[in-house]
């Protein structure tokens, strides 16, 4: 916990969504990120118009992402997800 509230490991990135996850479960997504960028999702911040946005902790499991939000994650390095 301290890792996490302190941010000694790892660092706060918020990434626009792929547009190949659009559409895909926040289950999904938090399933990708663990597996193949050992990051975790901690918010995502909706975009309704500019300047328009929401941010969400912890969003449901079966949030469906849309093409204009941004993930929040928790990481070591920045999570490249166009390889991803």
């Amino acid at each position: 916990m301290a890792e996490l509230l302190t941010v000694q490991v790892g660092k706060f990135y918020k990434i626009p969504i792929p547009s190949s996850w659009i559409d895909l479960s926040c289950w999904q997504v938090v399933d990708r990120l663990r597996r193949t960028h050992d990051a975790l999702l901690v918010a995502l911040e909706i975009s309704y118009s500019y300047p328009h946005r929401q941010t969400r902790v912890n969003p449901p499991v079966g949030y469906c992402f849309g093409a204009k939000d941004s993930l929040i994650v928790v990481a070591r390095k920045r999570p490249n997800l166009v390889t991803g």
